[in-house]
């Protein structure tokens, strides 16, 4: 009946099915063909399948007749994600689907509490080579050239040295580990591990700042100097990048950032001139929309 039910799955469809030559296209239609009365009805049906022992391509992964595969809307192909390691615990969703909306192509992982969703392949790929990045940094500063060479044999494939300066420069933005340099000729980055020995950084903090926090680095700021926490007596104000925090160079908290853009720029060190659409944000939390500021205004 109608509303009874969002969704009916049916795990194999072999076990089910009337038809019992996978291969007959139109004894597999007439068993099938029922199933419209469950959809009509308002649910959608999930059809567990097997694939063939050749394994196909382009959605041609179900074993016996065509005729299965052409009357779903969406197919959905679950397969390894690296067939060489029996103990990873990915797995490559490919659909292929009438709807736009379907993904083409996520991964998954297997944990405790249920599978997470990893994302692209290029994003798992990225997610392994972070992991030999962290154990391939050390608390001495190395160079993409360095960290390259270094890199072990016989796991994850060595990327370029293109790929390695993203991940590198992608994981010192998270906080992942430490950058030093301007990354220009003669004064190219270098990464390093945070100390080991230094804490976990405070609610809202980067570790970035927690290690200066720790390590005694932070300084006095336009006569503000921060707390042990890294607070200031000015409020919840550390030093750092962004709207929350001071500008370890001046002091001061207003931060500003052209639209759509991700990083914040400190206003007094550097204003903002020209046409552009800018949103500027202060350290702390008034907001001002989107528009266009000839000059700053301080």
């Amino acid at each position: 009946r109608a509303g009874m039910c969002d969704a009916v799955v049916i795990d194999t469809w072999q076990s089910f099915s009337p038809c019992h030559d996978e291969n007959d296209a139109a004894g597999m239609v007439a068993a099938l063909s029922p199933l419209h009365h469950i959809m009509d009805a308002g649910a959608a049906v999930l059809l567990i399948h097997h694939t063939r022992k050749g394994d196909g391509n382009e959605g041609q992964a179900s074993r016996g007749s065509g005729a299965l595969t052409g009357f779903v809307d969406i197919i959905v192909e679950f397969r390894r994600f690296d067939r060489e390691r029996q103990e990873d615990r990915r797995r490559v969703l490919k659909s292929y689907s009438r709807f736009d909306e379907t993904p083409a192509e996520v991964v998954i992982e297997l944990q405790d509490g249920g599978y997470r969703l990893v994302g692209t392949k290029g994003d798992a790929n990225r997610e392994d080579r972070v992991e030999v990045i962290q154990e391939s940094l050390s608390e001495s500063l190395a160079t993409v050239e360095e960290l390259r060479e270094r890199w072990p044999e016989g796991g994850v494939a060595k990327p370029s040295k293109r790929t390695l300066q993203a991940d590198l420069n992608a994981g010192a933005d998270d906080g992942l580990w430490d950058r030093s340099g301007k990354g220009v000729k003669g004064s190219p980055f270098k990464y390093r591990r945070f100390d080991s020995r230094k804490p976990t950084p405070l609610e809202g903090e980067s570790n970035r700042n927690a290690a200066e926090r720790a390590n005694g680095d932070n300084p006095a700021v336009n006569g503000v100097v921060p707390k042990s926490d890294g607070t200031t007596d000015s409020g919840a104000i550390r030093v750092g990048i962004g709207p929350g925090s001071i500008c370890r160079a001046c002091g001061h908290d207003d931060w500003w950032r052209f639209k759509d853009a991700k990083g914040w720029t400190c206003g007094q060190c550097h204003p903002p001139s020209g046409e552009r659409e800018v949103s500027r944000e202060r350290g702390r939390g008034e907001q001002v929309a989107f528009d266009k500021y000839p000059a700053y205004d301080g």
